[in-house]
């Protein structure tokens, strides 16, 4: 069975309503983005802000609404007590009626906030998949940097030994050359 509001909890005593919501469900452990490197925790700061921003207007906007759909409720309520005076019946049932409709409609407007908020996340996440992948590239590009940068003083070495190498060929060249000129001379 699907919800469509919060559950709340209320109280009836001598025309005094009480209102008091549901306990608010156990903190969980920390998600697992906050286990990631630290790029992917600025990334998850920055989706956890707007969930907040989401969280905090649906705070300051709910008990609004909570405070007319119980001002509603309290007048109907009063109204079934003075059913002998019919005349006043009517005015006061067109005003309750005004104000659940007004209600109703903030209710959407609120729903509508929140459907767009939640697209925003899921775009968010969209986002933050693409960037992980990035930053895995990254990584794997930057290890086979490193790499071949332990490689360049070997590859020196190995340069300089063949400069070394071909000074000596160059050498022993010369000296073959000597030879031949002067066996040619005798």
């Amino acid at each position: 069975m699907e919800r469509k509001g919060p559950d709340a909890h209320f109280a009836v005593e001598r025309q005094n309503v009480s209102l008091w919501p549901q306990e608010p469900p156990p903190k969980s452990d920390l998600p697992l983005a906050l286990r990631k490197p630290l790029s992917l925790r600025e990334a998850f700061i920055c989706l956890s802000l707007v969930l907040v921003t989401s969280i905090v207007l649906q705070a300051v906007f709910y008990p609004r609404l909570m405070v007319k759909i119980l001002d509603v409720e309290s007048d109907a309520q009063m109204l079934r007590g003075r059913v002998e005076n019919i005349s006043t019946l009517g005015s006061v049932l067109e005003k309750d009626r005004g104000r659940v409709e007004e209600a109703e409609g903030q209710m959407q407007i609120l729903n509508k906030s929140l459907a767009r908020v939640l697209s925003q996340i899921l775009s968010l996440e969209t986002s933050l998949e693409v960037a992980d992948a990035h930053i895995h590239m990254l990584i794997k590009t930057w290890e086979e940097v490193e790499y071949l940068n332990a490689k360049i003083p070997e590859l020196q070495r190995d340069l300089d030994k063949a400069s070394t190498l071909n000074a000596q060929v160059q050498r022993l060249q010369t000296s073959l050359e000597n030879v031949n000129m002067m066996l040619q001379g005798q």
